[in-house]
Parts: C-alpha cells; structure tokens; sequence
C-alpha cells in the first residue's frame, strides 16, 4: 500500500499472476477494461521481455502496455487522457538494447512508468 502525497490517499499495489490473466488479451483495450473493472483497478501495466538466447543473452527487447479506466471521466476528459497515455507510452512502449544497458534501460522505464501513475493519480 502507498500513500498519495498530494492528499494523502492510500492505493493498493498488486500483482496478478500470469494464470489469473491468461484468458484476457492485454493487447486488447476491450479485454484490458474488463479486467480492470473486474479487479476493481484503475491502472495496468504489463511489462513483456524477449532475449536472443535464454543461455547467452546479449540482444534484448521489452514490451511495456498499460491500461488505465477513470470511472470519474467524461467522454472529453477520456479522450484527453487516452492521447496523453500514448504520447508516454512512447517512451517505454517497446526498448531494443543490449545486455550492458539492461540497468539504465530498466532505471529509465521504472522512472517513466512512475511518472505515469502519478499522473493518473
């Protein structure tokens, strides 16, 4: 649980494991809604990672997709942020980079993914 310093709200932080998710296509903003309305959250991210060679990895790609539902929202406010979701999403959306960038790379998108949620909160 963490506290929102700007009014001092707490939100839950959670994981879904793998199984919990499967018969949902995080790929699929319709799938992606259910899924938040079911478990009752306002943010996802799922984060995908790819390796050249499980035994010797040097090449990397990661995959960053989230999901936001504002129950608070009118159709222009929804709008609004569906835009500005996918400007940030830019930024971690899908990384290529070698196994001697994996700390900066990661740093880089647990910064970005942080500024994200606090944006929506």
């Amino acid at each position: 649980m963490t506290k929102n310093p700007a009014d001092g709200s707490k939100c839950h932080v959670f994981c879904l494991r793998k199984e919990a998710i499967l018969r949902y296509n995080i790929s699929n903003k319709e799938d992606v809604t259910k899924l938040l309305i079911k478990t009752n959250c306002v943010f996802l991210v799922n984060v995908k990672y790819l390796v050249d060679d499980a035994d010797n990895t040097e090449q990397l790609e990661m995959q960053i997709n989230y999901g936001v539902v504002h129950p608070l929202f009118d159709e222009q406010r929804e709008q609004l942020l569906v835009k500005d979701m996918s400007a940030l999403r830019a930024s971690v959306g899908k990384q290529r980079f070698v196994k001697s960038q994996t700390i900066d790379v990661f740093i880089f998108s647990v910064f970005a993914l942080s500024h994200i949620c606090r944006y929506i909160l």
